[in-house]
């Protein structure tokens, strides 16, 4: 990999290894029961998504103090808006995942500028599974680019998607030999699509910019496509950072899932 934007190279770098040193940290309370309570919208939150945050902020705000941040686990302050570079991070998506030990749990972090994602790192450590990607420049999974097929995949991969979607079978009519599997985090769920595990997903529920800026970015650079059920590409670091739907798939079958989810939920 060249990077010519020496800045770039630098945050990508510094990026990278603050988050494996992340879910490192994360690793170290999976499995061991960690304290955990109720947040207001009745999500949970643990003492490790506390201290996994904790962590990168202090490294990633210390190397870019210029920089804004928005994560999951901090009080939103409004001058990130005034700024062009935003550290956009959810210290661990999947919590529920992390508390039942199910490892469908990430670190997930990405520059964004200018609303746009522009260096990523989603780090599944129990897995050892640590996809990266630059703008321009692809995306990995270890240190193997993805690419994805530019010929439709349904009949041997599956789908991630929740069984409330697609409730009139237009979907299962279009891909007779579909499967459907769930994978409780959706920077997770969107990184498998990247690698050529399921051929897409689906959530017609709010997400946060958290959940989706970095894996976003690795998608696109593997070719993928995300977009709102309104097929619109989703920008970053909004006033309010939530995004109504995602439909995170390859070009080829992208087109083909929006029509059939709007022709059961017009």
């Amino acid at each position: 990999m060249t990077i010519e934007n020496p800045e770039l190279k630098e945050d990508f770098l510094f990026l990278a290894e603050a988050v494996e040193a992340a879910g490192k940290l994360a690793l170290g309370y999976f499995g061991n029961a960690p304290a955990s309570q109720k947040k207001s919208d009745g999500s949970d939150v643990s003492e490790a998504d506390l201290a996994v945050n904790s962590l990168l902020r202090d490294k990633l705000t210390a190397h870019r103090p210029d920089y804004g941040w928005l994560s999951e686990e901090s009080e939103d302050k409004a001058d990130r808006l005034d700024r062009e570079r935003v550290w956009v991070v959810d210290p661990i998506d999947g919590t529920r995942a992390f508390l039942n030990e199910k490892p469908e749990w990430v670190v997930s972090a990405a520059l964004v500028v200018a609303g746009e994602p522009t260096a990523a790192a989603v780090f599944n450590p129990v897995k050892r599974a640590f996809y990266k990607a630059c703008s321009g420049q692809g995306s990995w999974k270890n240190d193997s680019p993805l690419s994805l097929p530019e010929v439709a995949a349904p009949d041997r991969l599956p789908i991630i998607i929740s069984n409330g979607h697609f409730r009139k079978g237009n979907l299962d009519k279009a891909y007779p030999a579909i499967t459907r599997i769930w994978v409780n985090s959706i920077a997770y769920r969107i990184c498998l699509v990247a690698e050529g595990k399921a051929f897409a997903t689906v959530s017609l529920s709010n997400k946060n910019e958290w959940d989706l800026a970095a894996a976003h970015l690795i998608l696109s650079e593997a070719g993928g496509l995300l977009t709102t059920r309104s097929n619109e590409i989703p920008g970053y670091n909004n006033p309010n950072p939530l995004i109504e739907s995602i439909v995170a798939a390859a070009p080829v079958d992208h087109r083909q899932i929006l029509d059939h989810l709007n022709a059961e939920f017009p």
